[in-house]
This record gives C-alpha cells, structure tokens and sequence, in this order.
C-alpha cells in the first residue's frame, strides 16, 4: 500500500515536472517568434550621428526642425 502510493505521489510529481518543461519550450518559442517580429517591424535606428560626420547625405533631424518653423512665413 505505502508503495502504491509513493508510486502514484512520483508520477504525479513527474507529470507536473515534465509539464512546467513542455510549457517552458512553447513560452519559449512565443518569445523567440515575438522577439524576430518585433525586429522585423521595429528596427533598430541606423549609424545615429552618421548625417553629422556626412553633409552630402541629407539633412539631419536638428536642421530639419530649425527650418520647419520658417516656412510657415
């Protein structure tokens, strides 16, 4: 009897820890397919501070916005 019971006390543990595993993998796989989406749809700024070191590439946002109020003139 004390046996039996043991038995069905280990496997139910057993049962519980291979559950907390199985869910860890799919959590898992959720964080790691939202991490490359949010990449994806999100990415990271480019070289900042690279338009300063280069004037012929453009603007940078601090000269856009010194000129932006005078057109309304």
């Amino acid at each position: 009897m004390l046996i039996m019971a043991f038995q069905l006390f280990f496997d139910s543990h057993l049962m519980v820890i291979n559950a907390i595993k199985d869910l860890g993998s799919a959590l898992g796989a959720i964080y790691t397919s939202f991490t490359h989406w949010s990449q994806v749809h999100n990415p990271p700024p480019l070289h900042q501070g690279s338009e300063r070191n280069n004037p012929r590439r453009g603007h940078s946002s601090d000269q856009v916005r010194s000129v932006a109020p005078s057109m309304g003139k």
